[in-house]
Formats: structure tokens, sequence, C-alpha cells
């Protein structure tokens, strides 16, 4: 009995470990090819955060981890070079931007998104603390990636997210109906995700990208913008299968998000989402009735003549019969918001401006419902709204969004992102507590932060050219394959400097110290001091840019101001150059006590420094240390015997006896 009780209780025991060993040995053999194309050093480091320098000191986004969902070697980049620090400090106030192009600030970036706008009224609320905004905005991205980057970002302990997505779900990378999908299962999608980082799957979507027949599938013949090349269905009606889907997928998603927030106890901004109502016509009108198509685009084209020539009643009645006809027809009720626009019946206008852009059959903006999922899901998860669309509507006189905050379909003009960043900093300090115990000071006036707008001409010119390329083509121009910036022809030293950078030829940084060198030789010294302040609110951890504001300053003679800047230094570690010139600036003011310290202590860290000795036996001269001033000059002359009045100042306070200084 002993025996036969022992087989049967190790009989399933040998089965079991037999097929583990079985299932083991494919795992294996993928982890030593992972491990072997890593020492290989194949592929990318996709991490989203990595550090900045060799110092790790800080934090920056990862150039690469596009390539996690973008097939191709054309991924996007993020629209901005932000830096956190490694280790968060206690004086910080960390926050995190997460969405789309929008969010990353296109076509502005750096200085015109709305995450960087938001900064500057932070640092207002909090003079005492140190803001860090991450702008993690991508173009083309969906809330998939959103939710893939929560992992990591909750690493670096925020102390807040904004959020603004929603317009990329059907066409933006893993979008259900997007050239770079792998399907439209949510849970097929999540585990194509959470594989792309790894190099075997980076190996092996590159091999399939080289099998015949698979370009096809990233290149399309509608257009050369990634717009235009990341549609593969451009006809979706609302409340379809496919919409209903999608829709149903980004609720899941936010959701996610802000789950994955409140478990790391992060609060959450969400923004509802705003696009250009009265000066986008819908890109495809899908017809309820085929027999009638015909009727209603007659019925249109009257409406439009009507309109024309001032006969606004019949106009409208010719709408709201193409209307009638075919009440799922885009164009149909755009038209109708036209004439109820004109009669100057503001919220019927609206109605049907929505109407038209919810049921235009080309999702890149995104319809009602996704605002109504926004404000439900955030209700039921515990965050909270930032109603954009509403706060841009409540500042249109006619409450009719268009081209007087939007430069398209749906980013918006400078003065949009303005106000976006406006309405986010609204919802942060109604909750004062949201992020940091202390209360926010009260915030100023639009005027005072307009004032600290950082974007120039290069800016706008960057900004102008982009939207010019996007819009040359489909969909806004059918038929068109559009224009690309190599065919732009420049007008101008600046706009030149702009296609230089769209073009890939130069970078924001090296643009804007070309000019700022360039109007400082031409002695336009606030057009200098503009550029420098522009790479300051860029680079705010970067020395390197409050050094280039400090040396223009100074060489406007605009010393007060150029103190400010070289404290700054001090704080991020430059102290030698700081100390040198805070010294030189207050001897100029006649502050030599003060300016004493200062020089001798750039002296130490700069002993060969000629430039600091003479200051510094200046210094000493003028405080009565002139035994001290002697020694100085006279080191200085051994260092360089030729520097210029050094020798005429040391005859001067040369003793006239031995010991006569002791």
């Amino acid at each position: 009995m002993t025996r036969a009780g022992s087989l049967t209780t190790t009989l399933p025991l040998r089965v079991l470990a037999w097929v583990l060993t079985l299932s083991a040995a494919p795992a294996a053999i993928l982890l030593l090819a992972e491990l072997g194309l890593r020492t290989a050093g194949y592929g990318f480091d996709l991490r989203l955060f990595i550090p900045r320098d060799e110092t790790g000191r800080h934090l920056t986004a990862n150039p690469h981890v596009a390539r996690r969902y973008f097939r191709g070697e054309n991924a996007p980049r993020f629209g901005s070079d932000d830096v956190i620090a490694a280790v968060k400090g206690d004086s910080t106030i960390r926050v995190i931007a997460l969405g789309g192009s929008t969010t990353a600030g296109y076509p502005y970036f750096y200085n015109g998104s709305f995450p960087t706008l938001l900064r500057t009224r932070l640092e207002q609320a909090w003079p005492d603390y140190h803001i860090e905004v991450m702008n993690l905005g991508m173009t083309a991205i969906t809330s998939y990636t959103v939710m893939d980057f929560m992992a990591e970002v909750r690493e670096q302990g925020p102390d807040l997210l904004v959020i603004y997505m929603g317009h990329n779900e059907f066409y933006g990378v893993l979008g259900s109906s997007s050239t770079q999908r792998v399907g439209s299962s949510r849970a097929l999608t999540r585990v194509y995700v959470a594989l792309s980082r790894f190099r075997l799957v980076q190996l092996l979507k590159n091999l399939v990208r080289r099998l015949p027949g698979t370009a096809s599938h990233e290149i399309t013949d509608r257009g050369i913008t990634r717009m235009a090349r990341m549609v593969d269905r451009d006809a979706i009606a609302q409340g379809g299968q496919l919409y209903t889907q999608t829709l149903e997928n980004y609720e899941a998603n936010l959701r996610a998000v802000l789950r994955r927030a409140r478990g790391g106890h992060i609060p959450v901004v969400v923004g509802t989402l705003v696009s250009n109502l009265g000066d986008q016509p819908p890109f495809i009108s899908l017809a309820d009735d085929q027999s009638v198509e015909q009727s209603v685009i007659r019925m249109l084209d009257s409406s439009r003549v009507l309109l024309s020539n001032g006969r606004l009643l019949a106009g409208r009645l010719a709408a709201h019969r193409a209307v009638e006809l075919d009440s799922g027809y885009a164009l149909a009720w755009f038209q109708l918001g036209k004439a109820w626009h004109l009669l100057q019946y503001p919220d019927s206008a609206v109605i049907c401006f929505k109407q038209a852009r919810d049921l235009d059959g080309l999702r890149f903006r995104a319809s009602s419902d996704i605002n109504e999922i926004i404000r439900r899901v955030c209700l039921e998860e515990g965050a909270l709204v930032a109603d954009v669309e509403a706060a841009l509507t409540a500042l249109v006189p006619s409450g009719i969004v268009g081209s007087n905050l939007m430069l398209e379909h749906l980013h918006p003009n400078l003065e949009g992102y303005f106000q976006m960043a406006a309405v986010f900093a609204r919802v942060i300090l109604e909750h004062p507590d949201l992020i940091v115990a202390v209360p926010p000071k009260s915030p100023r006036d639009d005027a005072w932060y307009r004032q600290k707008l950082t974007l120039t001409p290069v800016d706008l010119a960057i900004a102008r050219r982009q939207i010019e390329v996007l819009t040359s083509g489909w969909p806004f121009q059918p038929g068109s394959r559009g224009t690309t910036y190599q065919e732009l022809t420049p007008t101008g030293m600046v706009d030149s400097l702009a296609l230089a950078v769209l073009r890939g030829r130069a970078n924001f940084w090296e643009i804007h110290t070309f000019l700022a060198e360039h109007y400082l030789r031409r002695d336009e010294f606030q057009a200098a001091i503009d550029e420098s302040r522009a790479l300051v609110h860029a680079f705010p951890h970067e020395p390197a840019s409050h050094q280039r504001l400090a040396q223009t300053l100074i060489s406007a003679g605009y010393h007060t101001e150029a103190l400010s800047s070289l404290s700054a230094l001090v704080d991020l570690g430059e102290e030698r150059y700081s100390s040198k010139w805070r010294g030189i600036i207050l001897m100029t003011q006649g502050r030599d006590l003060e300016a004493l310290p200062l020089l001798e202590r750039a002296k130490a860290l700069n002993p060969a420094d000629t430039q600091v000795r003479y200051n510094l036996g200046g210094a000493y001269f003028r405080t009565r240390q002139l035994e001290s001033a002697f020694r100085e000059l006279d080191e200085l002359l051994a260092l360089d015997p030729d520097y210029p009045g050094a020798r005429e100042f040391l005859e001067q306070i040369a003793p006239k006896t031995p010991g006569e200084y002791n």
C-alpha cells in the first residue's frame, strides 16, 4: 500500500516538473536573446526618463521613447527639453503634463505650450518653491501611450498631473483607425505596448518592416504630413461599432490612468477638449440616405448663395431644409450654424456647429462624447476637471470658437494656449491644498502674465511655417499632396532660421543664441535680451542660458537686472562666473564692500582669471587695503605683463619706502 500510494503522489509531480521544464525552455531562450541584444548594443533604451548628463543630477524625457509605439524611423519626439531633479527637493513642486500635440504646444513648443505658461503662473503663486514642469506631450499619441507612461511617472513622485488628451483616439498611434495600430482589441494593444520596450521586440518590428508589402502600411498616398499618413479608415460614422468601441477604449484608458494616479496619491486635473467650430467645415460628410445626397448638396449651394447676397432668412431656410433631408449630413449642420451666426443667434449657431463636428466622418476633432466621458469619469474617479472648452467659449463674444483662438482644426493659437494655462491655473488655485499646504499668492491680471511671454519672431515664424505645411495638403486641400519645408522659400533672416530648424539643420538653442549675438553686435539690445530670455525660459535648468542672458544684460548696461540672472547661476552650481560678474557689477555701483568677498571667491575658483585679479586689486584699493591691492596687481602682472592699465595702476599705489604698508 505504501509503495502504491507513493507512486500515485509522485507521478503528478513528475509530470508537473516536466511541463514546467518544457515551458521554461522557450522563456530562457527569449531571455538569453534579450540579454544578447542588449549586450551587443542593439536597439534603443526606451525608458521614459533618462539621466540628462553624466552627473545624473537631473532626468529628462527619453527622445527615443516614441519607438515603443511608432513603426519606422520618423517617430516624433517631445516638444521641449524639460528636466527634473533626480532627487526631488523638499521645496519643489513637481508637475507633469501628459497628452498629445496640443499638450506639447504645437506649433510653438518650448515657450508656447500651455504647461510652460502654467509654470509661470505657478511660480507667481508659490514664489518660495521651485516649480518643475515636465511636459510629456507628444504629437499623434493616444490614451494608450499616456496609460503606458503612468508607472514611470508615478516613480518620479509628481505633486500634480495635468492631462489634455482625446483628439487622437482614432488616428493617433495605436488608435482604432490608425495606420500604426495592432488591432481594435484593447487587451492586445496593451500587451503590444508592454512588450515594445524589449530589444527582441524591436528586432522583430524591424524585420517585419523589411518584409515585402509592409511599407505601404506606413505611407499612404494622401499626403506628406504625419497627419495624412496616420489615417487608415477615413469615414467613421457617429454611433457605429468602430466609433463606440473607440470611445469605450478611451474611457477605460482614462479610468486606468486616474486610478494609477490615485494609487500613487497624485492629484490630477484633466482638461476638456476644444476645437475649431466656426471656421472649420467638416472634412467628410456621410450621407444617411444616398438617394437624397445630391438634393442636400443643391440646398447647401443655394444657402451659400443666399447668405452671400444678404438674404439671411432665406439662406437659413435652405440650410434647414438640407438638415431635414439628411440629419446626419455634417456639412448641412455647419451651413445652418453659419446662417444662425449671421442672424445673430449664437446659441443656435453653437448647437449646429457642434453637431457638424460630431458628425464629421474624418475624426480628427474629438466629439462631444469625449468631453462627456471626461466629465463623468473624473467625477467618478475623484479627479478635477479644467473645463477648457467652456472657458474658451466664454471668452468669445459670439460664443463660437474659431480662428479667434484656433490655428486650424484643433490646435490653439498663442492666445488660445495662454487662456488654456489660465484655466488649469484657476482650477489649481481654487483647490489650494491640492499640491502644497502653503496658500498661494493671489494671481496677477492677464497683462502681467503676458509680459512674461518669451516667444520671439523666430518662434512665431516656425509656428507659421508649420501650419502652412500642415494645411497645404490633405485633408485641408483635398487632392493636394502638400508642400514640404524644403520647397518653401525664406523671406528673410528670421524666416531662414525658422526653416533651418524645420529642415533639421539647426535647433532651438542655436537659433536663439545666434540671434542674441546678432542683435548685440548691432546694438539692438532689447531684441538681444528677448532672445536670451527665451533661452532661459525654455532651459531654466541650463547654466549656459542664464549666463547668456547675464552677458547680454551687462552689454546692454542693465546691471541690476543682470544680478538676478547671475544669482540664479549659483543655485545651478555655476559659482565661478556668477561670483566674478556680481563682484564687478557691484564695484561699478560703488558697493565695494559687497563686491570684495565675491571677487575673492572668484579668484579662489579661478586664480588665472586676470580680469578678476585686476578688479580685486581695485576693490582692495577702494576699501583702503593698499598692501593687498599692491600684492594683487603685482601677481597679476606676473601672469600677464601687458594687462591693460595694470602697470599704471600699480605705480600709483606702489609703496614709497620699505614697510610702508606694514
